[in-house]
């Protein structure tokens, strides 16, 4: 007798990455993902819409934190009039782009 399990393997953070880069994409947002830079700590992911609104994204997989640079270039940016999220998936994007529209 074999037993069956529900075993959903959790979405790496590349897969999460591509997930919101399509979709934004395919709301004709420019995304580019940030690889290298001269400086360490900043996001994964730099959005840049219509009106002139770019939001950076830094992705964690579920559960994982984010270090102290990370937290300090968040802050660095948001002091700045930046709009810095920290998303664990799609979804948490498609709810911050509602609740947050851009401002006109």
């Amino acid at each position: 007798m074999s037993i069956q399990t529900s075993y959903t393997p959790r979405k790496s953070e590349a897969q999460i990455k591509k997930e919101i880069k399509d979709h934004l994409e395919a709301l004709n947002w420019l995304v580019v993902f940030l690889v290298i830079s001269n400086k360490d700590g900043f996001h994964d992911i730099i959005a840049a819409g219509p009106n002139a609104r770019t939001i950076w994204m830094e992705v964690k997989r579920p559960g994982k934190s984010r270090s102290k640079l990370q937290d300090f270039r968040h802050a660095q940016l948001r002091n700045k009039g930046h709009e810095s999220i920290v998303v664990e998936s799609l979804d948490q994007v498609k709810e911050y782009l509602q609740k947050s529209p851009a401002k006109v």
